[in-house]
């Protein structure tokens, strides 16, 4: 009979397909809810089900929102092979939604399993009144491959077959020739046309009129004053006309001098949070003078490509290893995007923290510059980073734009949206700014010297205000050791000591407002969270080993899936915070590689320089940029490393930095000659 027929399949288990959660093959404690939406998990009471199923693959299909939930999942009373594990060895799923939105989907739980019949069992925590339980999805995954084998053989028969029948046919064979033949000749069309097109416009070019040469030949102060106004100008302006009218105004003084751009450019890296309103969107001027200095560097090539020049030619000079594992890591950057489930924010992460930076390291490889304009690039920047520390420092006095700890401790964010950004952007100007105020007074006036002591004591002051414990403790002490140790060799043992005992000294002085109390602390706080973070960002690494989860796709992945049940109250992470798991994550196995490889060329370069030039100048700015990228790793074990704008920039700026001084130091030159 029918009763008897039901209580067979029962035994057996759910069946390939889709199944409601009232199926017969489904048992919830007595206190859950039913209705069209599906089951709701009660708020008091048996939070568990069981469902019976026949099959290799199981899912969950659930309705996903900004909730807080937890499903722990078993398989045969064995952890689920597709989710990840507690502390405990429970498998489980968040079912807060990546992207904070309601969506209904499927959560496949288990795959590969044995032909046969299994029982999934689900422990709810919370999500009530969500009705969160939509139905089950089981699938077969039947054995193929005894067929693919067979197919295989069999096509790799047919082509064998289909070869030697052409290649013995007399038709077949003088078609083929007749063919090639005529693609031949179409090809030979086409590359007379294309040449023919080359021609005249380089002879339009060579007859026509070129840009004027304003203030090519002038002193420093004018284009650089004209360039400083216009670029105020464009940033402060109300009007939209005198906006566009000061962006070519740039445009030309940049096509003039291309070093000024590059300077420009370095000076606004930390102010891409105040972007500029226009046509009803916003643009960072990070991003619109870099690429106002890329379409100035393309006019300035097409337009003086018949100027004959001891210049080094654009677009003309040797890839070097960074060169490579630059391109390398672009390329890898880029195909990640095929693999991130969540494309736009993938691909807005793709153009202003891979792209635009690496076309700013680009512009300045590939720009002739001379000793003074390299300077002046540094320079810029550390007047960009003394300007967010003087506006950090005022608004601490003053008390306004400062962020509270759970403790009361006001912490300095300056023109950042958290206190650590101030750590890490100032921690990678610090050690410049300390190297060039220790170069020799016969190379440097006093004036110049002093401004660089004072932007290093006010940047370390900022830093101290922030109350970043990663640059305090780690990225600063570190970075200026370096320079020491770069600077004194053997002889460094007294400033180290001197360094090391001022460094304790304030650590003890601020040992409240750093909470070194709760460093320890392995059940609350923020190395709690931290050590979490990083069991989670293991599990999501261990499933996107090769490609990972995508540009800025972590915090999708992170808090849909891999965050720990005991870190809810922080479920915001946008990154890993450390360096060698945020490539990992981001960009799988392949990306770290190339990270890596960079950071090995980059420091054999700097070695080799800081040996072989005789020039204290060139040497200061080489031990600077190094002791950044030592700060760049060791506050980047416990924080950000590269994935914000300002870090992106600056990391590629001192990679073309180091290599420049290459190609402009004489000394080195003379040396390998």
């Amino acid at each position: 009979d029918i009763k008897h027929y039901l209580s067979s399949i029962q035994l057996l288990g759910a069946p390939h397909g889709i199944h409601a959660p009232n199926s017969i093959f489904a048992k919830f404690g007595k206190n859950w809810k039913f209705s069209d939406l599906g089951a709701d998990i009660p708020q008091f009471g048996n939070t568990s089900l069981n469902f019976t199923f026949e099959g290799t693959d199981v899912g969950i299909i659930v309705r996903r929102g900004d909730y807080r939930a937890t499903l722990y999942v078993e398989i045969d009373s064995k952890p689920a092979n597709m989710l990840p594990l507690t502390a405990n060895g429970e498998s489980y799923q968040i079912l807060t939604s990546p992207d904070l939105a309601n969506r209904v989907e499927i959560i496949h739980v288990a795959t590969n399993l044995e032909m046969g019949k299994h029982v999934v069992s689900i422990r709810a925590e919370r999500g009530w009144n969500q009705w969160a339980i939509v139905g089950f999805s089981i699938g077969n995954k039947p054995d193929i491959s005894t067929v693919i084998i067979a197919l295989v053989t069999s096509v790799l028969l047919f082509v064998i077959s289909l070869t030697y029948i052409a290649l013995n046919n007399v038709l077949i064979r003088k078609y083929i020739n007749q063919s090639i033949s005529y693609l031949n000749n179409r090809a030979h069309l086409l590359t007379t046309i294309c040449f023919g097109l080359l021609f005249w416009m380089s002879a339009g070019i060579t007859w026509g009129q070129k840009l004027p040469q304003l203030f090519y030949k002038q002193n420093e102060l004018i284009p650089i004053a004209i360039t400083t106004i216009s670029a105020l100008t464009y940033y402060a302006s109300p009007w939209l006309i005198i906006s566009l009218t000061s962006l070519l105004t740039l445009l030309i003084l940049f096509m003039i001098r291309p070093s000024i751009a590059l300077a420009m450019i370095a000076l606004v890296i930390p102010f891409y949070l105040y972007p500029k309103a226009m046509f009803e969107r916003v643009f960072s001027t990070t991003e619109v003078f870099t690429l106002l200095a890329l379409a100035s560097t393309i006019a300035r090539q097409i337009l003086f490509a018949n100027k004959k020049s001891t210049e080094i030619s654009y677009f003309r000079f040797k890839l070097s290893n960074l060169d490579k594992g630059v391109l390398i890591f672009g390329i890898i950057s880029s195909a990640s995007i095929f693999g991130a489930s969540e494309v736009k924010v993938a691909l807005t992460e793709l153009r202003v923290i891979i792209i635009e930076p690496i076309l700013f390291y680009i512009l300045i490889r590939i720009t002739p510059l001379n000793k003074k304009e390299l300077i002046r690039i540094s320079d810029y920047f550390i007047v960009g980073a003394l300007l967010v520390a003087v506006i950090g420092v005022y608004q601490y006095i003053l008390g306004v734009n400062l962020i509270a700890t759970d403790d009361g401790i006001l912490r300095m964010r300056s023109v950042f949206g958290s206190p650590n950004n101030v750590g890490l952007f100032l921690g990678r100007a610090l050690p410049i700014s300390m190297a060039m105020a220790i170069v020799p007074s016969s190379y440097f006036s006093r004036m110049r010297r002093t401004f660089y002591a004072f932007a290093f004591l006010l940047m370390l002051t900022a830093i101290l205000l922030s109350f970043s414990r990663g640059a305090i403790l780690l990225g600063v002490p570190f970075a200026v050791i370096s320079v020491a140790i770069y600077f004194y060799g053997k002889k460094s043992y007294v400033p180290i000591f001197i360094i090391s005992i001022l460094g304790l000294i304030l650590v003890y002085i601020f040992s409240p407002q750093l909470r070194m109390n709760t460093i320890n602390n392995q059940t609350f706080g923020p190395t709690f969270f931290r050590i979490n973070l990083w069991k989670s960002t293991i599990s999501m690494i261990a499933d996107n080993l090769w490609t990972g989860v995508g540009l800025d796709n972590f915090l999708y992945a992170y808090r849909g899936k891999y965050i720990l049940p005991v870190a809810w109250q922080d479920p915001n992470m946008s990154h890993a915070h450390n360096f060698v798991l945020d490539f990992l994550s981001r960009l799988g196995i392949f990306g770290l590689a190339s990270i890596i490889w960079i950071i090995y060329t980059f420091f054999k370069h700097v070695s080799i320089k800081i040996k072989t030039t005789n020039d204290p100048i060139y040497r200061a700015i080489t031990i600077g940029f190094a002791s950044s990228m030592i700060n760049f790793m060791t506050h980047g074990l416990v924080d950000a490393s590269y994935w914000f704008v300002d870090l992106a920039y600056t990391f590629m700026m001192t990679l073309a930095i180091i290599q420049c001084i290459e190609n402009t130091d004489i000394s080195v030159n003379d040396k390998s000659n």
